[in-house]
């Protein structure tokens, strides 16, 4: 009793210290400059145990050593080895995790465990401190050598741009990673600026104000664009001389950005801000009256207003392209309509930038104008990103579509449809996906099937979307029946070789389609690979395809044609045993 009472409140004081290290400790702990730090956290509780159990030969030196490894083991330590692991390559990161965690650590467990069970009636137990405190001294070269690697891995991504820190930003916190986006700012090339410029923007815990001025300074207008727009989306306010005189450059891309960066500081550039509307450059006029009416003053308004409209009315193609963006980003009421009058342009190059400009305005009035340019060859493209941008709005007002048939003229007029639903990814997005299968029956296109189908794999669970599953499937199998029967019938007709080979397409399709719609219900098994071995394997391959496809196919087993495949593979495999 006495041991179990003793175990009892050692562990729950090493789960209640485990449980506040997570709360309050673990972030600090695991933050970049911090991860040498946590890597020796355990061995140096270890040392100190170790020591303080060979020099005392106490039992509470030992009780302390145990809750030293028990709160740290499964905490800071292990955060801070799967923090390592983001300095290797990421196309070799899980062999690396599976060879350490699956192969070496229970191996090495293993062998420590086979040492004690040698040693432990020759050796006294205290006398086990001494190699764990050189251990442990080891253990701290080893844990600043690998982390000398994850840094080296880490600069070497960066200087590769093949470090994604969006997977973890903590690794940005790293104070090696800042010394190296200093040094290589300045000399980059101007297709390396925007990335490391991303790298720049998640660091904003340190000013970066006299590298982006020395960026400004460079000849290269891409580098200084590339700045410029740095400033715009994630700039700190500051002195705007350096940017004002980047408004007179020569190149109009880079005067362009620098009239939009400039107008962020308010009332006291308006005046040079001004001098802009008489450029030559309808893109620099369109940013310096956009960048006016922002700024709240009266007359700068007036004057932003004045220039706007003149551009909208313009007969000149490029000032009504050119006014296309930074009237969407606008900050104030009205921009919607100058929208909606662009979207009617009658040339597709103003139509493109004011599709483009979409993304900026969510507002419901535009979804069913950017719906109309889908139709058009030269603006579908630009209307598929603008439908996918506008996103739920872009959903909603497909459900509030009552007339079901007129929803299914539209999948039949565009197939880029079931991707934008696809993208969007809403429940009301696969609401009207739904509706649109249901209508389309047996002739659901593969487009529809397989937006549907990809619909259903990010759901959290398929019971609730069974019912209409089936449906879907029983449709399929209907149609794949129906193409059957009448490509038998066809080979009687004379001269039916071109209806055969169409029956033959569209039963590839259902065919298709149905293997299409298994995906879901097993979505580690490559459908095509099964549907390859049905159709083209021998009597073994296609019993096996059958047998992967058992626990799925419970639905498909209702139908004749299925229990008749099956029969057949079965009969096979029967015969081939025999013969054997």
């Amino acid at each position: 009793p006495q041991l179990a009472a003793f175990f009892g409140d050692f562990y729950a004081v090493a789960n209640i210290l485990v449980l506040l290290i997570q709360i309050f400790a673990l972030h600090l702990f695991l933050q970049g400059r911090g991860l040498l730090t946590s890597l020796c956290v355990l061995p140096a509780g270890l040392l100190l145990g170790g020591s303080a159990t060979f020099l005392t030969l106490s039992f509470a030196a030992v009780v302390g050593t145990k809750l030293v490894a028990q709160t740290t083991l499964f905490t800071i330590d292990s955060g801070a080895y799967q923090i390592l692991y983001l300095g290797i390559k990421k196309q070799t990161r899980t062999q690396v995790r599976a060879l350490v965690d699956g192969i070496c650590k229970p191996a090495a467990i293993g062998i420590t465990g086979a040492l004690l069970i040698l040693v432990a009636g020759s050796v006294k137990v205290y006398y086990l401190s001494i190699p764990g405190v050189l251990l442990c001294v080891l253990w701290f070269f080893l844990a600043r050598h690998n982390y000398s690697y994850y840094l080296s891995g880490l600069i070497d991504s960066l200087s590769a741009r093949l470090f994604d820190f969006s997977e973890d930003p903590r690794d940005m916190q790293d104070k090696s990673v800042e010394e190296y986006t200093r040094k290589a700012l300045p000399t980059a090339k101007s297709e390396e600026i925007p990335y490391l410029l991303s790298v720049v923007r998640q660091l904003d815990h340190v000013d970066w104000s006299e590298e982006i001025r020395d960026l400004l300074q460079r000849p290269e207008p891409e580098v200084k664009i590339a700045a410029l727009n740095y400033l715009v989306n994630w700039g700190k306010p500051g002195d705007p001389s350096n940017v004002l005189e980047l408004a007179r450059h020569p190149v109009a891309a880079v005067r362009r950005a620098a009239v939009r960066a400039a107008g962020l500081s308010g009332e006291a550039v308006m005046a040079p801000i001004r001098d802009s509307l008489a450029d030559d450059d309808p893109g620099v006029r369109a940013e310096a009256a956009s960048a006016l009416i922002d700024m709240g003053n009266f007359g700068g308004m007036m004057q932003g207003v004045v220039a706007v409209k003149n551009m909208l009315e313009s007969d000149d193609k490029s000032s009504r392209v050119a006014v296309a963006n930074p009237v969407s980003r606008l900050k104030i009421k009205g921009r919607t309509e100058s929208l909606l009058q662009l979207l009617d342009d009658n040339e597709p190059e103003v139509r493109l930038a004011a599709l483009r400009a979409c993304a900026n305005v969510p507002e419901p009035e535009l979804v069913h104008k950017v719906l109309e340019q889908l139709w058009h060859p030269r603006t579908s493209a630009a209307a598929t990103e603008a439908m996918i941008a506008l996103g739920p709005l872009t959903a909603d007002y497909l459900a509030a579509f009552h007339d079901s048939s007129g929803l299914d003229a539209m999948f039949r007029r565009s197939v880029q449809l079931p991707v934008i639903l696809e993208k969007i990814a809403s429940p009301r997005a696969l609401e009207v996906l739904q509706r649109a299968l249901d209508f389309a029956g047996p002739n659901a296109t593969e487009g529809m099937i397989a937006a549907y189908c990809r619909l259903l794999e990010r759901q959290p669970s398929l019971e609730p979307i069974m019912a209409h599953w089936e449906s879907v499937m029983r449709n399929q199998v209907t149609a794949t029946r129906k193409r059957r029967k009448l490509l038998g019938k066809s080979t009687s007709l004379p001269e039916g070789g071109f209806l055969q080979s169409v029956l033959r397409e569209e039963l590839a399709r259902h065919l298709g389609n149905i293997f299409t719609l298994l995906g879901p219900l097993e979505p580690t098994v490559k459908m095509d690979a099964i549907r390859s071995r049905l159709q083209d394997g021998d009597a073994d391959q296609r019993s096996n395809a059958m047998e992967v496809l058992e626990p799925s196919a419970y639905v498909l087993r209702r139908q004749p044609t299925w229990r008749a495949r099956r029969r057949s593979c079965r009969g096979s495999r029967r015969r081939r045993r025999t013969a054997g």
